[in-house]
Parts: C-alpha cells; sequence; structure tokens
C-alpha cells in the first residue's frame, strides 16, 4: 500500500499544473534550464532542476517565468529566485505549483527575501500575504508562510 501512494505522488509531482494561458512544471533531472531573459540560473551540472519551476506559455509553449528554490532546515524551503518576462499574471500560478510540489515533498514552511522598493518583488509581497504569509522587515523584507496554501 505504501508503494502505491508513494507512486501517486511521484507522478502527481511530474503533472504540469494549468491556469489561463500558462502552465507550470518542475524541471526533469535530464533537462536543460531553460535560458530566456536575465533570470541568472546557470545551465550546470550541479543544479537540483526538480527544485526549478517553469512557467510555460500555453500558446507558444514558450518559457515565460522561472522560480528557483532548495530545501533549507526542516521543514522549510527558500524561494530563491522569481523571473518572470511577462506581466505578473503568471506569478500565481507559479507561486501556487511551487508551494503545492514542496508541500507534497514534506516541506511545510517557505521563506523568500524581497525588496520592497520593486515594483515585482511588491507584487509577489502581495500574494505571499495572501497566502498566509509574515513580514520581517522594511524595506529587505524576508517573507514567510506555510506551503500549503488555500486553492
Amino acid at each position: 500500500m505504501l508503494s502505491v501512494l508513494q507512486t501517486i505522488n511521484a507522478l502527481s509531482q511530474s503533472l504540469p499544473a494549468f491556469s489561463a494561458s500558462y502552465y507550470v512544471r518542475s524541471l526533469r533531472d535530464d533537462e536543460p534550464i531553460p535560458q530566456f531573459g536575465p533570470h541568472n540560473v546557470a545551465d550546470h551540472p550541479l543544479s537540483q532542476r526538480k527544485w526549478i519551476w517553469v512557467a510555460y506559455d500555453k500558446l507558444t509553449d514558450r518559457p515565460v517565468a522561472l522560480l528557483a528554490a532548495c530545501p533549507m532546515h526542516g521543514p522549510t524551503v527558500m524561494l530563491c529566485r522569481v523571473y518572470s518576462c511577462v506581466t505578473a499574471g503568471v506569478l500565481v500560478p507559479l507561486f501556487r505549483k511551487t508551494l503545492a510540489d514542496c508541500y507534497s515533498r514534506g516541506y511545510t514552511q517557505y521563506a523568500v527575501f524581497l525588496d520592497g522598493n520593486e515594483e515585482s518583488n511588491r507584487k509577489l509581497f502581495r500574494l505571499v500575504m495572501r497566502a498566509g504569509g509574515i513580514k520581517l522587515g522594511d524595506n529587505y523584507i524576508l517573507a514567510a508562510g506555510p506551503t500549503l496554501v488555500n486553492r
């Protein structure tokens, strides 16, 4: 029975999440990191691709946003880099899919550093707060919250 549940969990992590205009999925181990825009995530052999989520445009199948994360102490995951070359509308499905996958991997909390002076960071901060996050700091913000978000 345990192996059946583990198989179902593994399959659910590999399925992409869909929204109206985008679909989001984590990269496979043998897949190169898409190089678009200045996201500064190098396609290096030591990069752990299962911790990188990419949002793709449904019509063109081109990558439009990327979120790189890493596991931290205990049940916490750090959202390290968020990049989008389109409007902030792609951040919601990207954020939700990332947190859902992290939760299914056993991580119950996340943290992210944000710059309060940048517009894109302020938009992401509003998403964090709506998802039950907390704020620490003023200009440079450490926001944290649960990975289990209401759907």
